[in-house]
């Protein structure tokens, strides 16, 4: 009796587990636990600079929040890049991560905010993606471990790590909206068309349903089009989306050619604006990059593909600078035998007759994904790598397909077991990439060993390393990147800096002058080779580039600053005062300006106003000792 009763409370909880293990919610739970305890670690991350800086915490737009700030991302192009979708809740994620240190007159964000909203929307694509795929196979195990591979392999890295990976996160999950919805509205197509044909003895009591259904169709129809606007809104590259349905559509659902072209017409019709306007914009800023011929394009879009292949099997050495320029790709002599690997391999795919459709759709979705960033089309980020990891964001959701197709024919435990032993290495070495995007000097140190020829991040090293004082280091890989590209502006700028603070004038003079000799209007340069003639006693040279700096940009507060000082020095009091106000004009909470305007209104005679402004410095930074005592001095001379 007791055995009995033993044998059916095993029988009831083995019942209970197969319930829960074929339950849609369990998997979905599960998933968010995996892709969290993987990624979790990002949210303590610090900003990096690597277009962090104007994304974001410099980007003027976000340091005063209006709405004609807002309305100007949607008018005009940011960076040459018109993405207003994600350049609005970039201001959202600013409004929550305002922080504002006392004695600053700019405002800073708490990272961490903007960490936590590109896991979120990772973590929601990642459920997305398994939606997606319980439409395409039967088998809840089976899709669990396809959207597992999509949330955790080690290329997703960059666009969840990264705070600029926001546009392949959240542009990712508008677009997996459209494909999840469009095949809802396709596959509910496929039922009517049946459902037709079983009632056609026209039976009233299934007419209601039919309407309902038809409604239903027509909604999942709206919102796949409508995602797929907002998704090329946060990423013009998005474009491809309607390749995936039709992929899909076609490969595994099997409609018609034409009804799917007809299906198609309205995202055609949405996205023909934003492809023109984007393939201008790309134009537009690729005035560095040579001019590319149709089979040298043919070839940089092999060279990538084979790469990204290469990237999908073995993610190993993954890292945001991989040196591929043009230039470099192009010298390559294995390059005209390319595209020999991608055409093997969809040969071997096509004779596989009992598994073609699910393989082709698969292999179709992985090269859709990158298809506008294959080098076909070209674009100013191929200067610097003609591939990157966040590419492949949306491409992943072909492997997981394959991977969940492949495990719905394969249920054999032993292929299951391997499945999740090699999950669990990716999941391991995306934990350990992921560490990388600690902050900048993990980031770039790790970047250059990647690419120890990396101009890029040899600069953004060195110019971090400046801002700890590590001129010494500093100057290092400045001369490192001068090396991979001596004719980079940004990089003398940079150094002649870091000379500068070491007192090494003569050299900061020369590396400021290559600057504005490669680019003659860089306001930065103009600026800071002024500071240094002026420590100089050249006032006449500095007074020179600080006007020049003042007509490229007239609100630049640090040259006002210091042109300023220099004139306060020459004893023209009325022409400093003049810069200082212009300063506070457009920068009213900086206490150097209030202290300097104090410290020449006493020399006018003009107490008042010096112990008001001095006042100023003090309320902004009440630890301003100097302030302090010339507020002091100036109420002792009042007397």
């Amino acid at each position: 009796m007791l055995r009995a009763k033993s044998l059916n409370n095993c029988c009831q909880g083995l019942a209970s587990y197969k319930a829960i293990t074929k339950n849609r919610y369990f998997y979905i739970v599960l998933l968010a636990i995996v892709t969290l305890v993987i990624f979790w670690q990002v949210i303590g991350h610090e900003f990096v600079l690597y277009d962090d800086d104007f994304s974001v915490y410099e980007n003027p737009y976000l340091q005063s929040i209006t709405i004609q700030n807002i309305v100007h991302f949607w008018k005009n192009p940011y960076k040459n890049a018109y993405m207003p979708l994600s350049l609005t809740i970039a201001v959202i994620q600013a409004l929550f991560a305002k922080t504002a240190p006392s004695g600053s007159n700019i405002i800073q964000f708490n990272p961490a905010v903007f960490h936590t909203t590109n896991l979120i929307f990772h973590l929601l694509n990642a459920i997305l993606v398994f939606l997606i795929l319980r439409i395409l196979v039967k088998d809840e195990l089976a899709c669990f471990f396809g959207a597992l591979l999509f949330a955790i392999h080690p290329v997703q890295v960059e666009s969840v790590a990264w705070v600029t990976g926001i546009k392949d996160v959240f542009s990712g999950f508008f677009s997996l909206v459209a494909i999840w919805q469009y095949l809802l509205y396709a596959k509910s197509s496929v039922i009517s068309i049946e459902g037709n044909k079983a009632d056609q003895d026209g039976a009233h009591e299934n007419r209601d349903s039919r309407v309902l259904g038809k409604k239903r169709k027509i909604l999942h129809y709206l919102i796949a089009v409508f995602s797929f606007l907002l998704a090329i809104l946060a990423k013009p590259t998005r474009v491809i989306v309607p390749i995936v349905t039709f992929t899909l559509d076609y490969f595994i659902l099997k409609r018609r050619f034409r009804h799917i072209a007809l299906s198609l017409i309205g995202f055609i019709a949405v996205a023909l604006p934003i492809i023109i306007l984007t393939i201008y914009l790309m134009s537009s800023a690729v005035e560095t990059t040579f001019s590319l011929s149709v089979i040298d394009r043919f070839l940089v879009a092999s060279d990538s593909l084979v790469f990204y292949l290469y990237k999908l099997i073995l993610p190993i050495s993954l890292g945001p600078d991989y040196g591929r320029t043009l230039k470099f790709v192009l010298s390559q002599k294995l390059i005209y035998f390319a595209w020999l690997i991608p055409v093997l391999l969809f040969i071997v795919v096509y004779s596989i007759k009992k598994h073609r459709s699910w393989l082709l759709a698969s292999a179709g979705i992985f090269i859709a994904g990158v298809l506008p960033l294959l080098g076909f089309v070209q674009f100013k980020f191929q200067d610097i790598s003609s591939v990157a990891d966040r590419y492949l964001y949306l491409s992943m959701l072909g492997p997981g397909m394959a991977l969940a197709f492949f495990l719905s024919l394969n249920k054999k435990r032993l292929v299951i077991g391997i499945c999740g032993v090699l999950l669990g290495l990716l999941g391991i070495i995306s934990m350990n990439q992921t560490q990388y995007w600690k902050n900048t000097i993990v980031f770039t140190t790790h970047a250059i060993k990647i690419n120890p020829n990396s101009s890029v991040f040899h600069n953004i090293l060195g110019f971090a390393l400046a801002q700890q004082g590590k001129f010494d280091e500093a100057i290092s890989h400045f001369s490192e990147a001068l090396k991979s590209n001596p004719d980079n502006a940004g990089v003398h700028l940079n150094l002649g800096f870091a000379l500068a603070q070491q007192g090494k004038f003569d050299e900061a003079i020369f590396h400021f002058t290559e600057a504005l000799r490669l680019s003659p209007d860089d306001v930065g340069a103009h600026s800071n080779l002024g500071n240094v003639l002026a420590q100089q006693g050249k006032y006449d040279e500095a007074i020179h580039h600080y006007s020049e700096a003042l007509r490229l940009s007239p609100n630049d507060v640090g040259t006002h600053t210091n042109f300023g000082v220099v004139l306060a020095q020459q004893g023209k009091l009325d022409d400093a005062v003049y810069h200082y106000s212009e300063a506070l004009r457009f920068s009213p909470n900086d206490p150097r300006v209030h202290a300097n305007l104090g410290i020449v209104l006493v020399q006018q005679g003009k107490l008042d106003e010096a112990i008001f402004h001095f006042s100023e410095a003090l309320k902004i930074n009440p630890g301003y000792q100097e302030a302090y005592k010339n507020l002091m001095k100036a109420k002792s001379l009042k007397r």
